[in-house]
């Protein structure tokens, strides 16, 4: 029973002991675990952070404060085309030379002393390749560098810069208007549009629409009334996405636009680009040519006419002369083919004119002469008929003489075509006045043009008048005034071009003024004045 005794004090005493010794050494054992797990973390950590180094697409580097490589991953391997063992432990100024003394060399070391992040992007020249990097303090000195390399991007966006240059330039060199617009809609009707507002326009937009100042604003702020086709164009443009070509006309503006409308950018924001032409001067200039070919099919229809009304009384003159032994009669058939035969050369004597005034072949054989010589044989030419119509003449000249630098003949022929032009639209038994003034001074500044001093003479007539929207017409080549030829007594349509033609080649000018239909006319000739002629010397005695 002892021994049993013995034993199981000493186990007792054995386990106490240990149990003491257990209790001693615990705190280094657990300290030498936690250690032995903060080691195995570390290393897990490492492990994941080295993971996720070697999986970047970006190159990073720590380099110690000796500017030495201690680590590179796999991305900086597969970016400059080395392995690792090549470069670690190395200068990286030995690896990279062509780096020193560079803005990448004074970034890193500005890195390194000031403990900051550095972030800039730097162009290697010797691979002509772009770098982005972000470098930052390491532990201990260094620094670590993340680089990403944005060549494609930097090449993309400069095209992109030489794209938008190109295309500025094309923008503000064009001729044509350009401008891009968007479109206002009606809330309560989505597809009904209702203004547009300029976002941009080109430098050619002034002068092709007449409009300032527009960028930001809405078209209805310029053109309150301007015309629902532009707005159904523009708002089917943008609805649809279908570009739409055509011309038209803005009678707000008083002009006609050629133009391409297409939209741009997101649907959602009904924006529409507008290359556009003005083109009032070139559909003026249709409407003209069209004019004059009808004015020169009348023309061509009236010339077969008046060329046609002498020719029979000629053939019956000539057929009176060959069959009746009556001499009287014989004499009065031929008066009637001298007068016929006068009609026809003065018709084609205008003609004539006209061609030759048109190519610039007419001559003026100047010399000094009184106006009321000029007058009085314009006055005998057209007595005949003034006479046969009934019409009572008159005319008041300065009582001083009036002399001129002219050709007397054409000059003449001006107030000739004048006098029967105010002759032949007026009713018979008709008032026609010539009444000329030498103007004063104020009344010379506003002579058309005509150097002073001026003489300006005035043929009125009581008869059919002109309407105002065709006072500037009567003088155009084969223009008459509408319903006019009814009233005519023979004749082209061309005496009033040519007398514009012939004044102003005496360098005068010539207008038109009428009250309106049925109120008469009067045809103003303003002609500079000359110095009278030196008088003849005496013979000595």
């Amino acid at each position: 029973g002892e021994e049993v005794a013995v034993e199981t004090l000493r186990r007792g005493a054995t386990d106490y002991v240990l149990k003491e010794r257990l209790a001693r050494l615990a705190p280094a054992v657990e300290r030498a675990l936690a250690e032995a797990a903060e080691r195995a973390e570390r290393r897990r950590a490492e492990g994941r952070a080295q993971a996720i180094l070697e999986s970047m697409s970006e190159a990073f580097v720590v380099l110690d404060a000796g500017w030495r490589f201690v680590y590179v991953n796999a991305a900086f391997e597969r970016m400059n085309g080395v392995r690792r063992g090549d470069v670690l432990g190395r200068n990286h100024w030995d690896v990279y030379p062509d780096a020193r003394g560079t803005r990448l060399e004074a970034e890193y070391r500005r890195a390194a002393a000031d403990g900051a992040t550095v972030e800039f992007e730097n162009h290697y020249g010797p691979w002509d390749r772009w770098f982005a990097l972000k470098v930052y303090p390491a532990d201990g000195g260094g620094v670590c560098v993340q680089v990403r390399e944005v060549t494609a991007a930097k090449r993309a966006a400069a095209e992109l810069r030489a794209s938008e240059e190109r295309f500025r330039t094309l923008f503000e060199s064009m001729d044509e208007g350009y401008c891009i617009i968007e479109v206002l809609f009606d809330p309560a009707d989505p597809g009904r549009a209702v203004d547009y507002r300029f976002l941009e326009v080109n430098p050619a937009f002034e002068a092709q629409s007449g409009m300032r100042d527009v960028v930001g604003r809405r078209m209805r702020e310029f053109v309150p009334g301007i015309e629902a086709h532009w707005l159904e164009n523009y708002g089917r443009v943008a609805r649809t996405g279908e570009p739409l070509r055509f011309a038209d006309e803005s009678r707000a503006l008083g002009r006609w636009f050629d133009v391409y409308a297409f939209r741009v950018g997101d649907p959602a924001d009904r924006r529409v680009a507008v290359l556009f032409t003005d083109i009032t001067a070139r559909r003026r200039a249709e409407d003209e040519l069209r004019e004059q070919d009808r004015r020169k099919d009348e023309f061509l229809a009236t010339l077969a006419h008046e060329l046609r009304n002498p020719l029979a009384p000629l053939r019956t003159a000539l057929q009176v002369v060959k069959l009746s032994p009556d001499r009287a009669v014989r004499e009065r058939a031929r008066d009637t083919m001298e007068r016929q035969l006068v009609q026809m050369v003065r018709l084609v004597d205008d003609l004539l004119d006209v061609s030759r005034i048109s190519r610039g072949k007419i001559e003026l054989r100047r010399e000094r002469v009184e106006l009321a010589a000029v007058v009085a044989q314009a006055v005998e030419t057209s007595r005949p008929l003034v006479d046969r119509m009934g019409h009572d003449l008159a005319v008041e000249l300065p009582a001083r003489p009036v002399w001129l630098d002219a050709d007397p003949t054409r000059l003449a022929q001006v107030f000739m075509n004048l006098l029967n032009n105010a002759a032949k639209y007026s009713d018979p038994g008709g008032r026609i006045r010539v009444v000329a003034a030498v103007k004063d001074e104020a009344a010379r500044a506003a002579g058309g043009g005509c150097p002073a001093p001026l003489v300006e003479v005035v043929v009125k007539d009581g008869g059919i008048g002109i309407p105002p929207d065709q006072l500037n017409r009567v003088f155009d080549l084969f223009s008459q005034v509408d319903g006019a030829r009814e009233k005519a007594q023979g004749g082209l349509g061309i005496g009033l071009s040519l007398v514009r033609r012939l004044v102003e080649m005496h360098g005068g000018a010539v207008e038109a003024r009428s009250d309106g239909p049925g109120r008469g006319s009067e045809f103003v000739v303003r002609l500079p004045t000359a110095d009278p002629p030196a008088p003849a010397p005496r013979p000595h005695a």
